[in-house]
């Protein structure tokens, strides 16, 4: 079982994240189209490829709080939390209910 407290500080520990390491790289200030977060769960829109996403998990990555982070996009899918928001004509986002896999019967 969580911790009552559990959400209150991952939301502090992500603010702290965010203002440290985050908003103050010349990545995110040159790339980053749109940032969205929920508690510990980021979702972040950068301008360019896949090459771009991969590096800007770079910048994530090298933090001093050892917070991990993943890149996740198929194709124009990218899933976040419950929802996959679908990328289409390269501008718009249009979102569709995600069912996670759980294994078991």
């Amino acid at each position: 079982m969580e911790a009552a407290f559990a959400p209150t500080y991952a939301n502090l520990s992500m603010g702290l994240f965010e203002l440290e390491c985050l908003f103050r790289t010349e990545f995110y200030l040159k790339l980053v189209i749109r940032y969205y977060s929920f508690i510990d769960d980021l979702i972040v829109l950068v301008e360019g490829g896949q090459d771009k996403v991969r590096k800007f998990v770079a910048v994530l990555q090298s933090n001093k709080f050892e917070f991990k982070f993943d890149g996740q996009q198929i194709g124009t899918r990218v899933p976040f939390l419950d929802v996959v928001l679908n990328i289409s004509d390269g501008k718009s986002l249009k979102t569709t209910v995600h069912r996670k896999f759980e294994g078991g019967i």
